[in-house]
């Protein structure tokens, strides 16, 4: 197994941790369900801004690196950085200006406060500018700390704040300037580790760059990075418009143990997207990279797979902690946990696409799933409630994700998910369907197929391995 995967891995998971703690102990019980719905709201939102924001520049800036001359990459960068700049000045001028214009059309922001809708675009800046920060590091196959910056560092310093609530009261607008300056330490953060690392200093002189054909791939780019995040985040977006604060609370605490799930992902993404990138540029007819591909996916489905079966095993503890006002997520889980599985077990294929010439095809099937995403949720969410929110979501990611690999294939001749895999794949699906379908014979079925699975991969060495691997 891949060390540096492995280890970027263990950091995301020790994020998700904090994060547990965040989401079902201190904000529960020290903030209030209503406003940790807002909270919920404001981050979704910035997170659904923030490709705007930067542009598709982090992913140009993967795409031409290794293109263009070690002259041409620092102006490269000061491209990314300026058109980030003019971005989001627009931006503040006009929610700045036209807030109560905005309100009369959208619900969401009418119930937010200027300040407050300031908050979100100064968040989704910081966001823009740490993914590019980080893309500069990722490009030295040195991701290490930004995977920390990006899923240890706020949730941490978000739990200290929350734990210090202990002993006092609950300000709302001194916890949004806290977000806030949390967010942007993180952004300072991993620029000054990225061009210590790349010893690159931006500049402003774009002679030779051949900025349409870098504009045009990072604006393509920009609706892919943004239908992906909207993917992830819309059902939030969606409830916070059709139903309460407490709803999305409920949906967001659901949402948030079942990508656990996507941890061992995440962790392999920021080493193989530079990976597949480079590929590409050394031959475009083709990815030379296509076999450690393979093997890092078989690695992301063994990793998931035990993550599924140990959260389904755990449902009972889970219900347990989950306070009484968050009782409504607790049906959601297994079926989010369905669908953030079959979702990360097609994450590789996103790379072959993003770096490949043919892109624009698939930005165009992201586009169509994306739209029935929304439609789904349109019809079910008023239908099912937040049951029909998860419904939807498992619906598409599902589909979405056999186009994926249905493409990689008939493109790049490329099959991620060998056939030794389908009996694992069967049984987390049975599993989920157990508890979605019978729950009092699920634990047993849940329990039975853990203990298999980790009889399997002790046979096979795998599990050794990943110990290992993670020291």
């Amino acid at each position: 197994m891949n060390r540096t995967s492995i280890q970027s891995s263990g950091l995301t998971l020790f994020g998700f941790i904090l994060g547990a703690l965040n989401t079902l102990v201190l904000y529960t019980r020290l903030v209030g369900v209503e406003q940790y719905g807002t909270i919920a709201f404001i981050l979704a939102s910035a997170t659904l801004i923030s490709p705007f924001i930067s542009l598709g520049m982090p992913q140009g800036l993967l795409r031409f690196y290794d293109s263009i001359t070690p002259i041409e990459r620092p102006r490269l960068l000061g491209f990314a950085i300026l058109a980030i700049t003019l971005i989001s000045s627009i931006l503040f001028g006009v929610v700045y200006f036209f807030h109560g214009w905005l309100g009369q059309y959208s619900e969401a922001i009418n119930n937010l406060s200027l300040y407050e809708s300031i908050t979100i675009l100064a968040i989704a800046l910081s966001m823009g500018v740490f993914e590019l920060g980080f893309a500069l590091a990722k490009l030295q196959f040195r991701p290490r700390f930004g995977v920390f910056l990006k899923e240890i560092y706020p949730r941490l310093l978000i739990t200290l704040y929350l734990i210090h609530l202990i002993w006092s009261d609950f300000n709302w607008r001194g916890f949004i300037l806290f977000l806030l300056m949390s967010y942007l330490t993180r952004a300072l953060l991993i620029w000054i580790t990225a061009l210590k690392i790349s010893g690159i200093l931006p500049s402003f002189n774009f002679k030779g760059l051949r900025l349409n054909k870098i504009l045009s791939y990072s604006l393509l780019v920009l609706l892919g990075s943004s239908l992906s995040l909207f993917f992830l985040e819309v059902d939030k977006v969606m409830l916070f418009e059709l139903m309460t604060a407490s709803e999305v609370a409920n949906y967001t605490v659901a949402v948030f143990i079942a990508t656990t799930v996507a941890i061992p992902f995440r962790g392999y993404l920021p080493l193989y997207g530079p990976k597949t990138a480079r590929s590409y540029h050394l031959d475009s007819n083709s990815f030379p990279i296509a076999d450690e591909l393979k093997s890092a996916n078989d690695q992301i489905l063994d990793l998931s797979s035990l993550i599924v079966l140990l959260l389904l095993a755990a449902l009972p503890l889970i219900q347990f902690v989950l306070p009484a006002e968050f009782e409504k997520g607790f049906d959601l889980i297994p079926i989010l946990i369905f669908a953030k599985f079959i979702d990360a077990i097609s994450g590789l294929t996103t790379p072959l696409f993003q770096y490949s010439k043919l892109y624009s095809k698939y930005l165009v099937l992201s586009i169509l799933m994306f739209a029935l995403l929304v439609l789904t949720n349109l019809w079910m969410i008023p239908l099912y409630g937040l049951k029909g929110a998860a419904f939807a979501t498992a619906l598409i990611f599902c589909v979405f994700s056999a186009l994926k690999h249905w493409l990689a294939w008939r493109w790049f001749r490329i099959v991620l998910v060998s056939r030794d895999y389908f009996w694992p794949i069967l049984s987390i699906v049975l599993s989920s369907l157990v508890w979605i379908l019978i729950e009092s014979l699920a634990i047993y079925v849940s329990i039975g197929l853990l203990a298999i699975f980790l009889i399997h991969l002790n046979q096979k060495g795998k599990l050794r391995e990943f110990f290992k691997s993670l020291i």
